[in-house]
Order: C-alpha cells, then structure tokens, then sequence
C-alpha cells in the first residue's frame, strides 16, 4: 500500500499538518484530491490511477461476520461503530460517513454522480500566451511611445515602393518567401552570387541577387541565408523562414509584435510598429555584447542596482528585472539576538555550562577538550580538562558535590546545549533527583548561552597569550 508520484502534492500537504491524521481520514483526503484532478484532465483510455491498491477476496459483510465470530470465540473486544451502528470498525474509518472507495460493490454508477462540479472561477487572462499580466504591462509601457506617432509624416509604401527612412530596420513581411537586405556590411560569411535565383517583386519584375550571408539582429537573433539585393530600398524580414528556423510563434500587435519558442513560450523577440510596418533593428558587428538581455547584464555586473545599470550608455531606459532571486538572498541578515533580561539573586541559582574542543594537539596531561562552567550571578569560572566528551557527565556530578559541600548551595538552574553529556538518560535522572532545572538552547543556536561562549573566547586569548610570552608549544 501506498501513493504514487502523481500524489506528491497531497502527500505533502498531509505530511505538513501539525496533528497526523488517521488513515480514514487521510483516504478521504486522497480521494478528494484524485476526483479534483479527474475533473480538470481530460478521461484517459487506460485505467484510471487510485490512491490506494487492495484486493478484496469476499464480501465486506462476510469478513465482518467472519471477524466477529472469531472474536467471540476467543473473547477478544470487537470494535463497535457508532455512527452507522455496525461492527469491525470504528468511527473513523466508516465509509458511511467518509465516502465509499471506487472498488465498493454497487458503487460504479454513483461514481459520476459524486463528483463534484468543478468551481467557475473569473479571471483576466493575459492577451499574450506564455506571459504574465504585468510582463504584457511592461511590454506596453516599453513601446508606448509608438502612440504619439502620426500616420501623416509617413510616406506611403507598398511593398518595396518608396524609400524607408530607417534603413537599418527589418520590415518584418508574411508575403517574402527570402531574408532579403540591401546593405552589404549587414553580411557575414558572405557567398558569392553565381547560381542564386532572381527575386520576383509583385509588379512581375526580377531583381537579380548578389550574393548571401548570415547577420545577427538587435535582439541577438542569427539570421542565415540572407538574400543581398543592392537595389531593394528596404531590409525584409521572412515570416515563413523565421518560423522555420527559430521553431517560434510570431504574434501582433498594435503597437508591437514579438516572437516567442514554440515549446517554453520564452520571448525571443520583439518589433516595433512605425508607419503602420513592423519592424526589428538590425545589430552591427560592434554592438554584438548588447544582445543580452537586461538581466545578464545585471548579472555580469555583480547584481548592481538600477541606478548603477542606468548610468550605463547602452542601458540607459532599459527596465529590469525588480525580481532577482540571488539579490534578495544576498541581503537577507540575521536579526540580533536580544539582550538577556534573565537576573538571579543568588550564587548558583543559574549555571552556564559548555564543552570546547576537539582540539587538534592535546595538551600534556592528554586532554583535547575543557568544560567550562560559570556561575550566572557572581561570574566565577570553573574549567575542567576532558580527554572524551563523555567525562563532562561525570565532571558535572563532581561539581554539585563541591558546590553543596564547600558553599552550602544547592543549582538551581543548569543552562547547556543539546549535547549529549548534558541530556542523557543518566543525566536527565540526576537532574530530577536532585530537583535541578534544565534550560537547553536551540539547535544551531549558540547565542542563547552567549555568556558561557563569551568566556570560551576570553579563556583561549588568555591561554595564547600566556603560550606566546613564555615561547611554550601548543602542548602546554
């Protein structure tokens, strides 16, 4: 018995509540959780998953009859129902009240009955696939600039009639068959034209052909076989051929139109829309490092703030990204701790204790670690030299005896950490019969017993400073 990987989510959020439930509730859980998502897909032809697998060899009834029987003949408590008034299961596992199984007899015709109905939930999906809404925002505000423009300082075009004002736009066109350009600097790994077919314009004409190169656009697009036409007025940009090569989706718009992968919906791409044409700025061979987007570049620089990026000629207005993961990781500190408002009236009404160590070279009496203990009242210091941690067991017992002996005072309180030697069975039992209270830290926590780990730092400047004056090796 148990859940497949397509229960991942239920079996999660199950494990997360604070009390464990039961099995009959956590079936019923499951199950509602199968009939949500049976709703949301699509029927399949093969079997449908369940949460659970079991086979059922007789009749519910039988077996209850059968179990009951057994226990009375060997005097065994059988569990009673009180809510359907039968017996072989309690309360909490009644299919009466939790819901019948798919593989209860008798059930198949209630299964599309008891499905609920799905919930009819308004939203305001985004115009554009694969976007959120305010990245559609975004978009918007970036080519907003476009509105003011009026139709009437435009010259008229058609096709490759009348000459364009920005030469080193690409009119992205569905009626070109060809990446066409009529600048020859635009080209790289450029081929001659011996061969190349003439390209036919709408009047019937045929523009005989150059030459063909690659060339690389402003958004870091790679164009291939681009057709050199000298005498064209205007750079086009194939529909069909970016489709085909990129394997993307081109989309318009009224101020823009952009270009994203097939398979991620990522954008790739984006043009603006100037006298009622589509275009895309083309990339010079010096201009190749600002193909990346906002977000390398931010990244390239250390993740400097928007200010910084700005003050960057070729960044200048760009927006970025205002949600990077590794800045905001970056940034995260850790509150300080509060200071301890913890005050005791009396010598050893509170002790602080901690081990230190292993250290690497033991001293010459062969210890590699020291406790240290220190009375929260008057500050005094205690150290005791361990060759194991488990001597601090032992060491800590040696100490209440001194302290009940030569002082006359019972501990009170010991605060430690979750160490072993401080928590064990053993120690756990000295502390009850002697009526001690034990406060523990929190795990990874140290500085809740900042006073013992304070006097830890003080001992060692201590004891190196003493090592250096007398020229002594670390032994000692």
């Amino acid at each position: 018995m148990g859940l497949d990987n397509e229960f991942s989510v239920i079996k999660t959020q199950i494990l997360a509540l604070k009390l464990t439930p039961n099995l009959g509730s956590a079936y019923h859980l499951v199950a509602e959780d199968e009939r949500q998502r049976l709703i949301t897909t699509e029927r399949r032809s093969g079997a449908e998953t369940v949460a659970f697998k079991a086979h059922v060899p007789g009749r519910r009834d039988g077996g209850h009859r059968r179990d009951k029987t057994g226990s009375k003949e060997r005097g065994e408590a059988v569990e009673h129902c009180d809510f359907c008034d039968r017996d072989g299961h309690n309360r909490n596992g009644c299919f009466k009240r939790i819901g019948y199984p798919d593989w209860w007899p008798g059930n198949k015709g209630k299964r599309e009955e008891a499905k609920p109905k799905a919930a009819c939930v308004g939203t305001d999906p985004c115009p554009m696939p694969g976007l959120t809404k305010d990245q559609y925002q975004v978009l918007l505000k970036h080519f907003a600039d476009n509105e003011n423009s009026t139709m009437d300082s435009t010259p008229r075009t058609a096709n490759m009639a009348g000459k364009s004002n920005h030469t080193d736009d690409w009119i992205i066109d569905s009626g070109a068959t060809e990446h066409i350009t009529h600048e020859i600097k635009t080209l790289k790994i450029k081929t001659g034209s011996e061969g190349e077919e003439p390209v036919t314009i709408p009047n019937g004409d045929a523009i005989p052909v150059k030459g063909r190169g690659d060339c690389t656009l402003k958004e870091g697009l790679e164009l291939k076989d681009v057709l050199y036409v000298p005498s064209f007025n205007c750079n086009l940009l194939s529909v069909g051929r970016l489709t085909e090569n990129l394997q993307c989706s081109i989309t318009f718009f009224p101020q823009f139109c952009i270009m994203q992968k097939l398979h991620s919906r990522n954008l790739i791409g984006a043009g603006k829309q100037r006298g009622r044409l589509y275009r895309m700025e083309m990339m010079n061979d010096g201009r190749k490092a600002m193909s990346t987007t906002s977000s390398t570049w931010h990244k390239r620089l250390g993740h400097a703030s928007d200010e910084k990026l700005n003050g960057i000629d070729f960044l200048k207005n760009i927006p970025f990204n205002k949600v990077c993961d590794s800045c905001s990781k970056e940034k995260l500190t850790r509150k300080p701790f509060p200071i301890s408002t913890t005050k005791t009236g009396e010598c050893f009404d509170l002790i602080h204790c901690d081990i230190w160590g292993r250290y690497r070279v033991p001293s010459s009496s062969g210890a590699r670690y020291f406790l240290t203990i220190v009375d929260d009242f008057s500050r005094s210091v205690w150290l005791f030299l361990l060759k194991f941690k488990h001597e601090a067991s032992t060491s800590l017992k040696f100490f209440h005896k001194m302290v009940k002996t030569q002082f006359g005072k019972d501990i009170k309180k010991i605060r430690c950490d979750n160490g072993g030697e401080f928590i064990s069975n053993d120690m756990l039992q000295f502390y009850k019969e002697n009526g001690i209270l034990l406060e523990t830290t929190c795990p990874h926590t140290p500085q809740q017993n900042g006073v013992v780990e304070r006097k830890h730092r003080h001992l060692l400047e201590v004891a190196r400073a003493l090592r250096f004056e007398a020229n002594l090796p670390k032994r000692f």
